[in-house]
This record gives C-alpha cells, sequence and structure tokens, in this order.
C-alpha cells in the first residue's frame, strides 16, 4: 500500500472506507468500526519504519504477548524481530485461547474477556521482576 499509487489502488479496491458490522453491542459502543483508507497508508509507513529498525540497538526491557492464531500480523515475522531483539531481559508470552475471531485482540472485555486476567498476570509478572528504571542503552 505504500507503493506509489498504494493509496488510489487501495481506495479503489476498498472505497474511501474501511468498515466492518460490530460483533457485538460493546465494540458497536466503545470500537471504532469506520476508518478513512488514508488510515491504513499512515499504519503501513509505521511498519515500514519498523521493519527497518535495528532491534539488535534495542537494550530496554521488552514483553511481547501475541498470538499464533493472529490473522492481522505475520506471527513469523513477530518471531524473526523478536529474536534480534538485542536486550538481555526480553520474554515472549503466547496467547492462543483469545476469543477474537482474528486472534489479534487479546484481552478487553470487548473482544477477549476470558484472556483479560492471563495478559494482566503476564504484565504485572513482568514488571515485578523488571521494574522500571532508567535504563543505560
Amino acid at each position: 500500500m505504500r507503493l506509489p499509487w498504494g493509496l488510489q489502488i487501495g481506495r479503489a479496491i476498498i472505497g474511501d472506507y474501511r468498515e466492518w458490522e460490530p460483533r457485538n453491542a460493546l465494540e458497536e459502543k466503545y470500537w471504532t468500526y469506520r476508518y478513512r483508507i488514508e488510515v491504513f497508508y499512515s499504519m503501513m509507513g509505521l511498519v515500514d519504519i519498523v521493519d527497518h529498525l535495528d532491534l539488535s540497538e534495542m537494550k530496554i526491557p521488552v514483553l511481547v504477548i501475541h498470538s499464533d492464531r493472529d490473522q492481522v500480523i505475520s506471527g513469523e515475522k513477530l518471531k524473526e524481530h523478536y529474536q534480534e531483539i538485542g536486550s538481555k531481559i526480553k520474554r515472549r508470552v503466547t496467547v492462543n485461547n483469545t476469543q477474537d475471531e482474528w486472534g489479534h485482540i487479546l484481552a478487553g472485555d470487548v473482544l477477549s474477556p476470558k484472556t483479560t486476567g492471563i495478559v494482566v498476570t503476564q504484565i504485572m509478572d513482568f514488571f515485578k521482576l523488571n521494574p522500571p528504571k532508567a535504563y543505560e542503552g
């Protein structure tokens, strides 16, 4: 989508907006389920930046929580990037029993309430073992 004419091609295929029917009343009430196509163009710009970062220079503690069922991001690419992270303190946690049909939303009352506790516990445990402080790097 970031290639020349990507925005125009995206608009021709998708239209001016990417939208879907909310999956439940909470999504309808609290989430945005209609985005202008330009949002994806900007988001892919961020993806391009991250793809070219030298992650070996990252020295701060890193916690990555993901699902192998994720249909939105590439799990293989996530695992590759994780291996490149230079931090001595890093942890990757897989949460595969999310209720989100796309496997992307890992926690929250709207789409994955049953895994919220698991995700919160993982985050809290990580911070207990690695309290925030000024890291040199």
